[in-house]
């Protein structure tokens, strides 16, 4: 397709990281996906558990290191929900999109496993759009290191860490952060409102259609 980029076409991409893969075409902009404010909020936090959804959660070990984050939350309450578990008998299940909803209202916290090579999971958005205090992968454990996708991660950049969500690649941290969270409620409240607060800004419907209306208008 790099033909096209001489005789006008434009690439738009969800995220600037998205840039890194190796042998990609140039990014014209970025214009992100948008995250419904009026389907996430209300982040009440009564739930003393971490919640994560990720479907098959068995074969994908790798890509979003499901061995890690079981060392992370082997000593905390944690619920793990996702629509294909392979059998594994760490997944509860699937729950439909208005108990995923309430869910993320009602847990304490969130763990975003991601899944590599994609910059970002709407899972996290959702979390942090409700409110749920979001914790995730740092860079090395969110890239995938050696490949032509390593340097796509983009929570770690996108997150101001301890203030929007928190990130580390040490297990051990990610453990203490995660019991902090479950016990510090004024801790928790002050990442949910800002969690809150960065993805209406980034991702919110209005935004979305602004930048895609400003766009288009250029072209």
């Amino acid at each position: 397709m790099a033909p096209l980029i001489s005789q006008g076409l434009k690439v738009v991409r969800g995220s600037p990281k998205e840039q890194n893969i190796l042998g990609s075409l140039p990014m014209t902009r970025v214009i992100r996906p948008f995250v419904n404010e009026k389907d996430y909020f209300g982040w009440e936090g009564t739930d003393n558990y971490v919640l994560t959804f990720n479907n098959f959660f068995a074969r994908r070990s790798f890509i979003s290191n499901t061995p890690q984050y079981l060392q992370v939350v082997s000593d905390i309450p944690h619920k793990t929900y996702g629509g294909t578990s392979d059998g594994h008998p760490e997944v509860i299940g699937h729950l439909s999109w208005e108990d995923q909803r309430l869910a993320y209202r009602k847990a304490k916290a969130y763990f975003a496993l991601g899944s590599k090579p994609a910059s970002l999971t709407y899972n996290m958005l959702e979390a942090m759009l409700t409110g749920t205090p979001t914790v995730t992968w740092g860079p090395d454990l969110g890239n995938w290191r050696g490949s032509k996708w390593d340097g796509t991660y983009e929570p770690s950049d996108l997150i101001t860490n301890g203030v929007h969500a928190f990130f580390s690649d040490n297990l051990g941290e990610l453990n203490s952060i995660l019991k902090e969270l479950l016990n510090n409620r004024q801790l928790a409240e002050y990442i949910s409102k800002n969690g809150r607060e960065l993805v209406l800004k980034e991702f919110s419907k209005d935004k979305v259609r602004s930048d895609w209306k400003e766009f288009l208008e250029s072209l």
